[in-house]
C-alpha cells in the first residue's frame, strides 16, 4: 500500500544546468540545477518527502551541477555519462521563455547496468518509482522492464513518442503528460481538439491507472478510471517562466497523496505551487512563502 512510509525513487536520466538569460539584458544570467527529477525532488522536500534521485552526470559540467545542487541537500546517486552534463538555455523575453535544450547525453551500457543493479538492490514492492525526462530509447526500454518488475507504483513523465508501444500492455500507476503530449499520444492525426473532445479522449484512456494531465494556464485534469477531476489554475503573481511548472505540479501532487490527502486536496495544493514556480526562475523552494489560494474544481 502506498503511504507516507513508501520510499520515493526518481530516475532523472539527463539532469541539466538551466541557464536563464534575459534577451534584453535587463538582468544578469542565472544558473540553476535542472531536470524534471531534480525539480520534483526539490518541491517534494518541502512536504517532508525526501526522494532519492538517480541520474547520469558527465564532466566538465558535472562539478558545476553538483555545486549548484548543494544548497538543496538532495539525496543524489549519480552514474558516469560519456558526454557532459547538459547546459540548457532559457531565453527570457518578457512573459515568453524560449528553451534551447542540449541533446540527450550518451551513456555507456555498463553505466546503465550499474543503475539497474542499484534499483534492483534497493527498490521495494511498495516504493514509488518515477521515470521522467528524455531517455535514449534503448535505455528507456531496459528501465521500464526493471521498474515494472520491482514495484506496482510506477510513475511516468517521459518524453517519448513511442511510449505506448514500449509499455506493451503494462499499466503504470500514474502518467503525467501535458495536454499537447497527451493528444499527440492518443490522437496523433489531429492535434486540434476542443475541451469536449479532450474529455472524451481522457475517459477512453486506459493505459494507466491514474492520469494527471497539465493544461497550462487552464489548469489540470486527474482521472482515476472512475472520475475525471478538473482543477482550475491559480493565476501567477507575475509570469516569469513556465519552466518547471509541470514538474512542480507532479511533485507536489504526489507528495500530498503520500501524506494521505485525497486527490482534490492534493491537486489544489499542486496548482498553487505550480503557480508559484511560474512567478520565479527555477522551481519553488524553501525560501519561498506560499499562501494557498482557493480555486474552482469540477467533475466532468
Amino acid at each position: 500500500m502506498l503511504n507516507h512510509n513508501s520510499k520515493v525513487w526518481i530516475v532523472n536520466y539527463a539532469c541539466a544546468i538551466d541557464y536563464y538569460l534575459d534577451k534584453h539584458k535587463q538582468q544578469r544570467g542565472v544558473l540553476t540545477p535542472g531536470g524534471k527529477g531534480i525539480n520534483m525532488a526539490i518541491v517534494m522536500a518541502l512536504f517532508g518527502i525526501k526522494p532519492t534521485v538517480l541520474t547520469f552526470l558527465g564532466q566538465p559540467t558535472k562539478d558545476l551541477f553538483l555545486q549548484l545542487l548543494k544548497p538543496y541537500q538532495l539525496d543524489l546517486v549519480s552514474f558516469p555519462a560519456t558526454t557532459q552534463t547538459r547546459i540548457n538555455v532559457k531565453l527570457l523575453d518578457g512573459a515568453q521563455t524560449t528553451e534551447i535544450n542540449d541533446v540527450t547525453p550518451l551513456m555507456e551500457e555498463q553505466a546503465v547496468h550499474e543503475m539497474i543493479a542499484y534499483l534492483k538492490a534497493n527498490v521495494k514492492p511498495n516504493d514509488l518509482l518515477v521515470l521522467n525526462g528524455r531517455f535514449l530509447q534503448r535505455d528507456l526500454v531496459k528501465l521500464l522492464d526493471v521498474a515494472f518488475s520491482l514495484t506496482k507504483y510506477v510513475v511516468l513523465d517521459v518524453d517519448e513518442p513511442q511510449l505506448l508501444q514500449l509499455l506493451n500492455q503494462r499499466q503504470p500507476w500514474l502518467m503525467k503528460p501535458n495536454r499537447d503530449e497527451f493528444v499527440a499520444m492518443v490522437n496523433a492525426n489531429n492535434s486540434n481538439v476542443d475541451q469536449q473532445e479532450l474529455v472524451q479522449l481522457i475517459k477512453q484512456f486506459q493505459t494507466t491507472q491514474n492520469l494527471l494531465m497539465s493544461d497550462g494556464a487552464q489548469g489540470a485534469y486527474f482521472f482515476d478510471q472512475q472520475q475525471l477531476l478538473f482543477m482550475e489554475a491559480i493565476p501567477p503573481q507575475q509570469l516569469v517562466s513556465t519552466t518547471g511548472a509541470g514538474d512542480t505540479l507532479l511533485g507536489v501532487f504526489l507528495a500530498n497523496l503520500l501524506l494521505d490527502k485525497d486527490p482534490v486536496g492534493s491537486l489544489k495544493v499542486a496548482v498553487n505551487y505550480a503557480s508559484a514556480t511560474i512567478s520565479k526562475l527555477g522551481v519553488v523552494n524553501s525560501n519561498d512563502q506560499i499562501v494557498l489560494k482557493a480555486t474552482n474544481y469540477y467533475y466532468l
